[in-house]
Parts: structure tokens; sequence; C-alpha cells
């Protein structure tokens, strides 16, 4: 599969540009709930002119992506080594935005759980993307087949392509999410991805060959998908319980 492309004489890594296009998929993705974040963020909806109400708006969102992003960095290279033998690993990714929707908007009293719902989604999408990254460089690969479409030019033989199977499951996720969102009580969203991606990803290591087994037939990601998919299904039950006190308190009163 292409790996590098020459245009221009310039040789362009297909790996480097579909990382690079996954960041700025999720960077417009935050962008784009400047609007609704207003109605979220008390100084950008105390301001008197639209105008400032969307500076400083602007101004906070890109503190929350800036902090997650370096979180990003640091988390998904420290997982990799202390986990999957310094491969990158998606769940410093997923403790990496954990944190920096939850600490950051604390900072300037936002709600975490409303600033859950509101960049979430844009976690799959962007994910949907870097996998093509992983597809045309060869990483995280397969097992070997015989024949087939995929020749894996990083491992120089003819692979399932599940790097593909994990960016449709990742894109799935978030046509999932987006259908059911308005059903799921406030904060819901960003904990449902986390068990959603957690249980799908334990299966699709199943498919995927580059981590040796630590545990029985069970490599470190799988392990670590259990973890977290009992991390999101506490998340997840915490809020729906949460939200359900309160309705019944409403009730009552």
């Amino acid at each position: 599969m292409l790996q590098e492309l020459e245009l221009f004489g310039i040789t362009i890594k297909m790996y480097n540009v579909f990382n690079i296009l996954s960041m700025i998929i999720l960077f417009l993705y935050f962008v784009s709930k400047t609007k609704s974040f207003i109605d979220i963020c008390p100084h950008a909806f105390k301001q008197k002119t639209v105008k400032k109400q969307y500076v400083v708006a602007f101004a906070e969102i890109m503190a929350i992506f800036s902090v997650g992003m370096l979180l990003l960095y640091f988390l998904n290279i420290g997982f990799g080594k202390w986990f999957t033998n310094g491969n990158a690993n998606y769940y410093g990714s997923l403790t990496a935005w954990q944190l920096a929707f939850t600490i950051v908007p604390l900072v300037f009293r936002i709600s975490p759980l409303a600033t859950y719902d509101m960049f979430a989604l844009g976690l799959p999408l962007s994910l949907f993307v870097a996998k093509f990254a992983c597809f045309f460089h060869g990483c995280c690969h397969s097992f070997e087949i015989s024949g087939g479409f995929y020749f894996n030019q990083y491992t120089q033989r003819y692979e399932f392509p599940v790097q593909l199977v994990e960016a449709f499951v990742a894109l799935g996720i978030y046509f999932l999410l987006r259908t059911f969102s308005k059903k799921l009580p406030q904060g819901a969203i960003f904990p449902a991805y986390i068990l959603l991606f957690s249980v799908t990803r334990f299966f699709t290591e199943f498919l995927r060959g580059d981590l040796p087994d630590v545990l029985g037939p069970f490599n470190a990601y799988q392990i670590l998908s259990v973890i977290f998919a009992v991390i999101g299904a506490i998340l997840f039950i915490s809020i729906y319980s949460g939200q359900s006190k309160c309705i019944k308190a409403h009730k009552n009163s």
C-alpha cells in the first residue's frame, strides 16, 4: 500500500498527511461548536456584544483544545511506553481528553458534563481519519493472508486490512452516538464513547498482530480495554443515576 507520495519533487508521507488531517478535523469540530459553547460559558454569555461573546468562547475552546493536545502528546507516549512496547496508545489519548474536558472547564467555571457533550463526538471522527494513516503506513497491522488487495509495505506481506475495520468502527460509533445523543442524559456522550470504543477495541484486537499476548490469549491493549470499559460504564451509570435522582427530586418538590 502507498506509504509515500512524490509531488513536485517533494516526498510526502501518507502517515503524516492523515495524522495531520485527523487533528485538523478535530480542531474544526471544536471550532464549529463556538456558537453553542456561548450558552454554557458564563464568561462569554455575559459579554454585551455578539463579537465579544464569540471571542471569549473561541479563546476558552482553544484552551480546552490546546491542553487536550498537550496532554495527548505526553500520555500517548507514556501509555505506549508503559503498556504497548512503545507503540502509540489511544487510551493515553482518551485519558488526555478526559482530563482536558474536566479540569479546564472547571477553571473557567463551565460544566464538565456540558463540555463532554459539546466536544466528545469529534473524537471518533478524528480517529476515523487517523486510522487511514495506519492503513497507508502499514503500522497497527494484522495477520498474514494469501493474496488479497492489501499488501503491507511495512511488513512486506499481504494482510487483512484491520486498520480499515477500526476506522469504520469509529465512524459507526460516531453515527450511533450522534443518533441517540438527544436521548442520553447530559454528560453521558463521552463516557458512552469510552465504553463503546473499549468494547469494540477488545474484539478488533483479535484481528491485530502487532502486540504479543501478555495474559493468556489477551494482549496489553485488551487488558486496557477491559479497564477503560469499566471506567466508561461507571461514569455513564453515575451520570445516568444522578440525572434520575435530580428528576425525582424535582417531581417531589
